[in-house]
């Protein structure tokens, strides 16, 4: 590398940049202050050594520079250019260069008021990061660097550096551990895969060192700085230095919390914490800076689909030059995509050359900037309708000094002049992007505001002013972050609502300059305005009334002064234009056009309503609306435009016809989720009926199905009885009615009785000869009714009629729903999960939400049972922003099934989050709280505490379960716990009885598949206490074909992992690979670390230093005794006395190790006190982790052997 030599700074790298000094030097190779001779300015350019680019770290290098491209923050590294050298091969990109200090120099000595500026602009591109899903990987005061020197008066302004272990949250991980070891969280110490709550512990330790000077950890060794972030306490701050206020030390002491659960969750987080310490002073900022917010907004750019159809226009003339020519008509969104595809260049090792269109000489200018060695390279023309004739012959050559030549061209219509000539006699590729959106504004607004609830003004105001134009929804977006109205405090979105918005004035200068027109302009605009664009010039002009040989000079004028373009059609430069101009319109002459658009041929039904509309006609209108009213699949397809002509139509109507559209008004607004609109509506076709009526009923169970679905049961069910208690005739044309009704009373009676509010219902409702199409949804309800109170072959009964029912041959759903019911009365899981998938299916087709959900929902349970808790957790995560927006009465069921994937996971304060939002939503009686309590009594015994964990399970009984009587396996996962509580207090006789009284509780009132995981548990702990013959005699008492349900055992799944991983150790132990077993050893420590179980990790620890010194084995020793002293288990008593023995022997003090021998056998032999007769001292010893302690003998010898069974 001959350019890294500082003493030959003389040598341009890559032939371009001249070396002033060398900045610094590591594992991802050097940094150089360089001049750059193109660009002619000063740069910072990172280069990796030709023989590491084409390996790994080459990959990381030019990963860096991609990820630091779509990060652009005000406190992260601003990246230029990215290159690879035709000669070596050497690899670089070039930067802004950062004139002040290395973070690092600066620790310790910052005061505070500069410490917390620091802090807040550096947790501020963190939380940019974290928001987006991007996980840093290494953060650390060399990974800090001010812009500018420090000097006195002066804020800081750090900057983020190196991204190369920058990575996107959920992907793995390159190596086991990469990182910086004075600074890698312990779960990452573990071979876990770094994420947010990584960082923030990165962050902690950062931050921690900026006040101090230290680090929280200072270890020579590798290996004993990991034992220090994995079991030891960082040094109080204050040891080092005061003055930081207890507050902030609180907070740094959080971001340093072993368990990653414990830890803010991101950057946000803790920016918030850090606001409530220091109340910021800058006026308008909450939290986060108005730069921070508008590099958030700009972070989606215009998506990948749009970027790659250049791309691959420019790569197919790669190899043998030519000229590219890319439209797009908005300038914004083409400077997007062209600065994404010049990226996409780069990276792929093709030079991008910027040439003036109208420079003098472009052939030398290019021929001085080609790389040395380049065989082709791209040359980007901006604003080529300014090129000169020199430029057109420049692009008739395709190849200088053995390079091909591409030429780049981007505008938003073909070229004119010399190049529109070049173009028009010689071939070129051509694309247009303006064809489709660049993304879909969703899409768009997902990334821009992630986590926001946008309001439905904002945007409809974004999608008609925007037109699909990403940089039109930013602009706008920006202008309300620059005026106030849109801030951030670090962990969700605030909405100031004022009376005007800053874009606002956009249409306000429309209306200014429309007024000012000449009178045959303003009638065209208007006109346009009337009609909607796209229009034809005849249609405008018979709408404007002018002389159509007028149309082509007006309409000329209007696209020179930028109010039109003519694309086949006119159509208005910028969308909002239309909006000032009929703000403009006289009223009179508004109605007049409305009029004349209305004998418009070819036009779309609903701009014929809105015009009839306009022009006064309102019984024309809602006579052009009745297909809508039929058709329930043309108002789910026209569902946006149709609402936006029933609202005004319901307003100018005045008779009782006003009821039957507010009626439809209301459906279309629950299809669009805008709860409030729909009930303004459906109250307003309230007030038209009359008790008793068809209609009266019908709106009843409209409303009570919507109230049910958006989460208020108990509301529903009082509309419905006021709807019944006026409505007592009997006559033949309502008793359709009635049975819908019957059916919405039952759903709302079932939702009740899931809150421990009723009992679940029977549905007693006959359905007469004219309503047979229901028949089919009467007998699934019924089927619904049996399942909810246990009664299992009733409910297969029900189903399999709905199954072989005659009439069912063309109801597909119906069928599909069937069986599902079937399977969950069977317990047929993975049968049900298959036939919940395509019933979901089915309902999304049929635009079913609410049964699609629920359906996602009862997939996602069958998954979570078969054990396939990650494949749970996929699909309950989209299931619940899709309960948040169409069905909040399911989301208290979806948030419960995250809460168990969390908690089983490890995450017991993700998992209590969602039980929290469940609870509010489901009330304190309900399935989620006795749900709830069942998941904090399993996270209670993991952690070491089975006395908290059985007064819970006794607080609340298996019989206060408002499901009991569903889910009989709600009965084996409380008493399985129970008993594993009973045990961990070292009672295996009262952990056998208690699995003894529940299967025969059961035995009365269940099947043998629901028997099957008590006794699979009674035959586990059996062996386990060496009671081999009785634990087979129990299996062979499972149903023959009854599959184990690993989500019916309550013991959270990264426990039964992490004892899993202990296991497979102990056999490649035994096999003596010591290698491969450790590895499994680093996956039990991380799941234990998660669940803080206690009794575990003490073991582990133990395991971990067996090759410690005696010293440090003495104190590693005390240290595990006095934990487990603390706790309410009794499980690890006896291994920690025999580990310590064994260190004092090794210590050379023997009398105190064969004490510490005799209290590990009084230990086993409490056990064996209150263990089941007939169980063997060697397994019992086995069991307790000291089967090298002492005696083969067995207690109770001959005695009687009592079947527990």
């Amino acid at each position: 590398m001959a350019n890294s030599d500082p003493s030959r700074t003389d040598r341009p790298i890559a032939g371009r940049f001249f070396p002033a000094a060398l900045l610094g030097r590591g594992g991802m190779g050097e940094v150089w202050h360089c001049r750059d001779r193109v660009a002619v300015e000063d740069v910072a350019l990172k280069r990796v050594a030709p023989e590491d680019s084409c390996g790994p770290v080459g990959d990381r290098h030019r990963r860096e520079f991609d990820h630091l491209t779509r990060l652009r923050h005000p406190s992260i590294l601003a990246v230029k250019e990215y290159g690879i050298d035709p000669r070596d091969g050497a690899r670089w990109f070039s930067s802004e260069v950062l004139a002040g200090p290395v973070s690092t120099e600066l620790i310790g000595t910052l005061s505070l008021a500069d410490w917390l500026e620091m802090s807040r602009r550096f947790l501020r591109a963190l939380a940019f990061m974290h928001r987006n899903g991007w996980v840093h990987g290494d953060i650390k005061s060399d990974n800090v660097r001010l812009r500018r020197p420090l000097r006195p008066g002066d804020s800081p302004d750090p900057v983020l550096l190196d991204f190369g272990l920058c990575q996107q949250q959920g992907q793995p991980p390159e190596e086991k551990i990469l990182g910086t070891p004075h600074a890698m969280p312990p779960e990452q110490w573990l071979g876990e895969r770094p994420d947010a709550r990584g960082d923030i512990y990165s962050s902690g330790v950062l931050l921690y060192q900026w006040w101090c000077g230290h680090l929280p950890f200072e270890k020579k060794d590798r290996s004993q700085m990991g034992k220090a972030h994995l079991q030891e306490d960082p040094a109080p701050l204050k040891e080092f230095r005061g003055g930081l206020p207890e507050a902030a030390i609180v907070i740094i002491d959080k971001m340093l919390k072993k368990r990653p659960d414990d830890r803010p969750h991101e950057a946000g987080e803790v920016l918030a914490l850090l606001e409530r310490v220091f109340p910021s002073a800058e006026e308008g900022c909450v939290v986060e800076s108005g730069p921070s917010l508008v590099a958030q907004l700009r972070y989606p750019g215009v998506g990948e689909e749009l970027p790659r159809l250049v791309l691959d226009q420019i790569f197919r003339v790669k190899d043998v030059g030519g000229v590219v020519l890319h439209l797009h008509r908005r300038e914004g969104d083409r400077r997007k995509i062209s600065n994404r595809v010049e990226v996409e260049l780069m990276s792929r090792g093709l030079p991008v050359l910027g040439v003036d269109a109208a420079t003098d000489d472009p052939i030398q200018d290019v021929i001085r900037s080609i790389p040395p060695g380049s065989t082709s390279v791209v040359i980007k023309v901006d604003d080529p309708d300014s090129a000169t004739q020199t430029m057109q012959q420049a692009m008739q050559t395709t190849e200088v000094l053995g390079c091909k030549l591409i030429w780049w061209l981007h505008c938003s219509i073909s070229p004119g002049g010399f190049l529109g000539e070049l173009l028009a006699m010689r071939s070129h590729r051509v694309i247009c992007t303006d064809d489709g959106a660049p993304i879909d504004l969703a899409e768009w607004l997902a990334m821009a505001l992630p986590g926001a609830n946008v309001g439905s003004k904002l945007h409809h105001r974004l999608q008609c002013w925007g037109a699909g134009s990403p940089s039109i929804w930013e602009r706008i977006l920006i202008g309300r972050v620059v005026a106030g109205d849109l801030a951030h405090d670090g962990r969700r979105w605030i909405w100031q609502q004022p009376n005007s918005h800053p874009e606002d004035r956009w249409r306000d200068r429309v209306v200014e300059q429309v007024l000012h027109l000449e009178e045959n302009n303003r009638s065209i605009l208007e006109a346009l305005a009337i009609v909607g664009a796209p229009a034809t010039a005849s249609e405008v002009a018979t709408v404007a009334g002018i002389d159509r040989g007028l149309v082509p000079s007006v309409v000329s004028g209007l696209v020179q002064k930028n109010w039109i373009r003519l694309d086949g059609a006119l159509h208005w430069r910028e969308p909002f234009q239309a909006e000032g101009v009929l703000v403009a319109i006289d009223p009179g002459r508004r109605k007049l056009m409305h009029e004349r658009a209305t004998g418009l041929p070819q036009r779309d039904a609903l701009d014929r309503v809105r015009h009839e509309m306009s022009a006064g006609n309102t019984d024309q209108a809602a006579l052009l609306l009745e297909p809508w009213f039929e058709d329930e699949a043309k108002r789910t397809r026209d569902a946006v435009r149709l609402a936006s002509v029933l609202t005004p139509l319901v307003d100018l109507l005045r008779d009782h016809t006003q009821a039957r559209w507010a009626d439809l008004l209301g459906q279309v607004e629950d299809q669009l989720g805008n709860a409030a609109q729909r009930d303004r509506a459906w109250r307003v076709a309230a007030n038209w009926h009359q008790r008793g009526t068809l209609t009266a009923l019908r709106l009843a169970r409209l409303r009570a199905h919507t109230t049910r679905r958006d989460g208020d049961p108990q509301q529903a069910l009082e509309i419905l009885d006021d709807a019944s208690e006026s409505s007592p005739s009997q006559e033949h044309e309502i008793e359709r009615e009635r049975i819908l009704v019957a059916i919405e009373r039952s759903r709302i009676l079932r939702a009740l009785a899931r809150r421990g509010a009723t009992s679940a219902p029977i549905l007693q409702v006959e359905v007469g000869e004219d309503a047979q199409d229901l028949v089919e949804e009467a007998l699934l309800e019924r089927c619904r009714c049996a399942l909810a109170r246990g009664a299992r072959l009733q409910a297969i009964d029900l189903a399999r009629q709905v199954i072989d029912s005659p009439a069912a041959e063309i109801r597909v759903r119906h069928i599909v729903e069937a069986q599902c019911l079937r399977a969950r009365a069977m317990e047929d899981l993975r049968s049900l999960r298959i036939w919940s998938r395509w019933h979901r299916h089915l309902c999304l087709k049929e635009l079913r939400r609410e049964g699609s959900i629920v359906a996602g929902i009862q997939a996602a349970e069958a998954s979570l049972r078969l054990g396939e808790g990650a494949l749970a957790l996929s699909e309950v995560t989209g299931l619940i922003e899709q309960a948040r927006l169409h069905c909040r009465g399911q989301l208290p069921r979806a948030l419960l099934l995250m809460a168990r994937c969390e908690s089983g996971a490890g995450w017991i304060r993700a998992a209590s989050r969602c039980l929290e939002e469940a609870l509010t939503l489901d009330g304190s009686a309900g399935i989620v709280a006795w749900e709830g309590n069942l998941l904090v009594a399993a996270s209670e015994w993991a952690a070491g505490r089975p006395s908290t964990a059985r007064q819970i399970l006794e607080a609340t009984p298996v019989h206060r379960a408002p499901h009991e009587k569903e889910s009989v396996d709600v009965h084996g996962r409380h008493l399985i716990l129970e008993s594993r509580c009973a045990f961990s207090m070292g009672n295996p006789s009262e952990a056998l009885s208690i699995l003894d009284r529940g299967i025969t509780s059961l035995r009365l009132r269940g099947t043998d598949r629901d028997l099957a995981p008590l006794r699979r548990e009674r035959a586990s702990l059996l062996e386990r206490l060496g009671q081999s013959a009785m634990a087979q005699t129990e299996r062979r008492r499972i149903a023959a074909g009854v599959i184990p349900e690993p989500g019916t055992d309550p013991e959270p799944v990264g426990f039964r992992r992490a004892r899993k991983a202990l296991d497979r150790r102990g056999v490649l132990l035994r096999r003596r690979q010591h290698q491969e077993a450790n590895r499994y050893l680093e996956v039990a420590a991380l799941d234990a670390l998660r669940l803080r179980a206690q009794p575990m990790s003490t073991l582990l620890t133990l395991e971990r230093n067996n090759e410690a010194a005696p010293a440090e084995k003495e104190r590693i020793a005390l240290s595990a005794w006095r934990r487990l002293l603390k706790l309410e288990s009794r499980e690890g008593h006896a291994a920690v006395l025999l580990w310590w023995a064994k260190a004092r022997e090794e210590a050379g003090d023997d009398v105190a190790g064969q004490r510490l021998r005799q209290a590990a056998l009084r230990e086993v032999d409490r056990w064996r006190l209150h263990s089941p007769a007939g169980t063997r001292w060697r397994e019992l010893a086995t069991l307790l982790g000291v089967a090298d302690l002492a005696s083969g003998s067995v207690f109770d010898m001959g005695g009687r052997s009592t079947s527990l069974a």
